[in-house]
C-alpha cells in the first residue's frame, strides 16, 4: 500500500497557511485626536469613587455620639474629617472644571479650511472627519455630564452625613439641657423642704418676731428670684427649640432649592447641546444645498461650452 503521509502533510501545511489570519494594518486618519481626557476623566471618576467608598465605611462612626467607647471619632476628629473631605471635594470640582474647559476650548478650535473641490463635489474623508468631530463631542459631553452629577451627589451625601451628625449633637445638647432643669426642680424641692424646716424653726427657736419676720422675707426673696430664673431658663429653652427648628426648616429650603437649581442648570447644558446640535445641522443643509447649487452651475457651464464647442465645429 503506497504511504501518503507526505501528501496529507502537504495539504494541512497548505490548510493552515491559507486560514493564517492576515493583519490588515488601518491606516490613522491625521485628524483623530490622541489627549489625555479618558485617561484624567478616568482617574477623576475613580477618586470620587473611593470618596464614596470612604464615606459609606466611616458613616457609622461618624454618626455616633457615644464618646466614651473606645475607638471611637471625638468632636475634634470629626471637624478635623469634615475639613479634608471638603478639601478634596472641592480639588475634585476644581479638576473638573479644568477638563471641562479644556473640553470646550477644544471644540471651538477650527479643524482646518475645506478645498474648493471639497466644496463642491463633496469629499468622503471631510464627511468621516465631521462625524468623528460630532460623535466624539457627544461622548464627551454624556461622560463629562455623568461624572458632574457623580460629583454633586457625592457632595451632596456628604452635606447630608454631616447635617445629621450635627442634628444629633444638638438634640443630645438639648437633652443635657433638659437634665440640668431636672437639677434645678431638684434644688427648688430642697428650697421648699427648707422652707418646711423653717417653719418648725420658727415655731421652736427663741428669736424675736422682728428678726423671724426678716429671715421669711429674705427667704421669700430668694425663692421668687429662683422662679424668676427658671423662667428666664424655660424661655430660652424654647427659644433654642424654636431656632433649631427654624434651622432645620432653613436646611431643607435650600437643599430643595439647590437641586432644583442643579436641574436648571443641567436643562440648560442639554438645551445648549440640543441648539448647537441644531445648528450643526442646519449648517449642514446649507452646505449640501450650496454644493449641489454649485454642481448645477458647473455642469451648466460646461454644457454651454460643450454646445458652443460642437457649434463651432459644425
Amino acid at each position: 500500500m503506497t504511504d501518503l503521509t507526505p501528501i496529507f502533510n502537504q495539504c494541512v501545511a497548505i490548510i493552515t497557511q491559507e486560514l493564517t489570519p492576515v493583519e490588515h494594518k488601518v491606516d490613522k486618519q491625521p485628524y483623530i485626536i490622541e489627549d489625555t481626557f479618558t485617561k484624567e476623566s478616568g482617574d477623576l471618576y475613580g477618586a470620587i469613587t473611593k470618596i464614596n467608598s470612604f464615606l459609606t465605611d466611616i458613616k457609622p462612626k461618624y454618626l455616633s455620639i457615644n464618646y466614651d467607647e473606645p475607638g471611637k471619632l471625638t468632636i475634634e476628629d470629626k471637624d478635623a474629617l469634615d475639613k479634608d473631605i471638603q478639601r478634596e471635594i472641592s480639588v475634585l470640582y476644581e479638576k473638573y472644571k479644568v477638563i471641562k474647559n479644556y473640553e470646550i476650548e477644544r471644540g471651538k478650535v477650527s479643524h482646518g479650511k475645506k478645498s474648493w473641490i471639497s466644496n463642491v463635489f463633496g469629499d468622503d474623508e471631510e464627511d468621516a472627519k465631521d462625524i468623528y468631530f460630532n460623535q466624539l463631542k457627544v461622548w464627551r459631553s454624556q461622560i463629562l455630564g455623568f461624572i458632574g452629577k457623580s460629583l454633586d451627589n457625592t457632595s451632596k451625601v456628604f452635606e447630608d452625613i454631616v447635617r445629621k451628625r450635627h442634628h444629633r449633637e444638638q438634640q443630645l445638647n438639648l437633652l443635657n439641657f433638659q437634665n440640668l432643669e431636672d437639677n434645678n426642680d431638684n434644688f427648688d424641692s430642697e428650697l421648699i423642704t427648707s422652707n418646711v424646716d423653717y417653719q418648725d424653726f420658727e415655731e421652736n427657736s427663741d428669736l424675736s418676731q422682728v428678726q423671724l419676720q426678716e429671715l421669711k422675707t429674705e427667704n421669700e426673696d430668694y425663692l421668687n428670684m429662683k422662679n424668676q430664673q427658671l423662667k428666664q431658663v424655660e424661655q430660652l429653652h424654647s427659644s433654642m427649640v424654636d431656632i433649631i427648628n427654624i434651622q432645620q426648616e432653613i436646611n431643607y429650603q435650600i437643599s430643595q432649592q439647590s437641586d432644583q437649581i442643579s436641574n436648571l442648570i443641567d436643562n440648560q447644558d442639554q438645551i445648549n447641546l440640543d441648539l448647537r446640535e441644531g445648528n450643526k445641522n442646519l449648517s449642514k443643509a446649507t452646505t449640501r444645498n450650496k454644493k449641489s447649487a454649485n454642481m448645477i452651475i458647473m455642469t451648466s457651464i460646461l454644457l454651454g461650452c460643450l454646445i458652443l464647442f460642437m457649434d463651432f465645429v459644425n
